[in-house]
């Protein structure tokens, strides 16, 4: 039976009204303030201002953001159920103590050299300069990293356009790839698995073969091979529990994306069986990651805001011109200051850089995970929350407003990736975290998802990111038959 949303209350599947009750919901229990009269216009219209004030809220303190991240995901999985009713955390849960192995492993072992993740040293310096990336990116060892050894990827969107999934087995690690049945992408991973220096594991429902103890060519298992989240949900969580016990530890990583209501249901399952290996896996034996994005409203230091200041305060007089036309549109203006002073007394300040046109069931989504990733490191459990730069991704490019945004965004200070680039950050970033478990410290609690960030200028933008977004899409319709701008390696 396949997932879908669902409001009991009012036996409604619109993403709009889910979304809207799930965010009124966390108001009311975390912060206690009523949205009851909300209107479906209303929040379609300010979606980001609440988004925004969850985010002061959650940062004001740790129990806030506890309490904001509970009552959250509590919601994200109220409202994601199958066909008969049943609740995704239960689904997750039913599969995991199911005591028959509904999955079937083949494992690929690759015979090449590998091929170590590298990024020159020379552009992680620029990107930092050019305010592409936090400084702490610049002192990242990203020069011939190796995937972990005896640790396993437990990959949730292995085939997700900007996951680590393919430079990780390159550099010789091991891969349990959750990716929907198809043939031809399954044909390219095992490819590129036998190929490498990694090994790659390669679910088939066993209700597929008729003979568990069958062996099958690489084209045979490109045909069997698969699950899809929100299909198989019981059996992926079945196999996690198997995969579990095959390596020391398991890295359970979030890398799924679906467009519209959808993402929702894909991002509830991955979180339920975030929850249920936290559940039942020892603390040392675990890892949860996720592709964090730079586009959400976010808490940073007060040293971040400052250098935003000083970058618009001495822009060039031709720079200084060009803003003062589009000001008469409404774009490029200086950044806002709006300060934040926790209850533990750290100064920060808070920037929106949310897009409307990606969502509301965007932002639930991609804010759900923030809210695992503090949850679950506040209980001791190793957490590498990758934030990655945008990146000219098909679902981007897919969309024209977006598509001629991304063109015109280098003139304005932001520099979306290349995808190739992308997942090569995401594995360099995702190793990095491995290997230096740090918790988050009370005192500085934007250090969580903050401080090893590449968010291709966003955090660091010498304008108000909401007033860039139509200059450079205006900039991007005026240059659409020019050459697009975009960091490569």
């Amino acid at each position: 039976m396949s997932l879908q949303l669902w409001h009991s209350e009012s036996q409604s599947k619109s993403s709009t009204l889910i979304t809207r009750d799930a965010i009124a919901a966390v108001y009311s229990e975390a912060l206690d303030l009523d949205l009851s009269s909300l209107t479906p216009q209303t929040w379609r219209k300010h979606f980001q201002q609440y988004f925004y004030e969850l985010t002061r809220a959650e940062f004001s303190s740790p129990e806030k953001m506890k309490l904001i991240a509970s009552a959250g995901l509590a919601q994200l999985h109220k409202h994601v159920v199958d066909d008969a009713g049943n609740n995704v955390a239960d689904i997750v849960k039913a599969g995991w103590d199911s005591p028959e192995d509904a999955v079937i492993t083949y494992a690929i072992k690759g015979t090449a050299a590998p091929q170590p993740v590298s990024i020159p040293r020379s552009l992680t310096d620029q990107w930092v300069n050019q305010g592409l990336a936090e400084p702490a990116v610049a002192e990242i060892e990203t020069d011939s990293m190796m995937a972990p050894d005896n640790q396993i990827l437990f990959a949730l969107g292995a085939g997700a356009e900007c996951a680590p999934t393919k430079p990780w087995i390159r550099a010789g690690g091991q891969l349990a790839g959750v990716m929907r049945p198809g043939e031809k992408r399954w044909a390219e991973l095992i490819s590129l698995a036998r190929a490498s220096a990694g090994t790659l594991y390669v679910p088939v429902l066993a209700s597929k073969l008729s003979d568990v103890h069958h062996t099958l060519t690489d084209s045979d298992l490109a045909q069997f091979a698969g699950l899809d989240l929100t299909v198989n949900t019981a059996e992926i969580s079945n196999w996690l529990k198997a995969v579990s016990t095959r390596c020391e530890k398991v890295i359970v990583g979030a890398f799924s994306y679906s467009p519209g209501a959808s993402h929702i249901v894909v991002q509830a399952v991955q979180d339920a069986l975030m929850a249920q290996a936290v559940e039942r896996l020892s603390r040392d034996r675990l890892v949860l990651t996720w592709l964090g994005t730079p586009t959400d409203s976010i808490a940073v230091n007060l040293s971040t805001h400052e250098d935003r200041l000083e970058r618009y305060l001495h822009r060039p007089v031709p720079v200084r011109i060009r803003d003062g036309m589009w000001k008469l549109w409404g774009g490029l203006k200086q950044p806002a200051t709006d300060l934040l002073v926790t209850e533990l007394g750290t100064s920060l300040a808070l920037i929106d850089c949310s897009v409307a046109v990606q969502g509301a069931n965007y932002l639930f989504s991609k804010r759900s995970q923030r809210w695992r990733a503090f949850l679950s490191d506040a209980q001791g459990v190793h957490v590498a929350y990758v934030v990655t730069p945008p990146a000219r991704t098909s679902s981007v490019l897919s969309h024209r407003i977006l598509r001629a945004s991304y063109r015109g965004a280098h003139h304005f200070g932001f520099s979306p990736f290349d995808v190739p680039i992308t997942q090569t950050l995401a594995a360099a970033l995702l190793i990095d975290q491995v290997k230096h478990q740090n918790h988050s410290d009370p005192l500085d609690p934007a250090q969580l998802n903050v401080s090893r960030a590449i968010h291709g200028g966003l955090w660091r933008s010498m304008y108000e990111p909401s007033t860039v977004w139509l200059p450079a899409t205006m900039r991007g319709w005026l240059g659409i038959f020019s050459s697009e701008k975009s960091a490569k390696l």
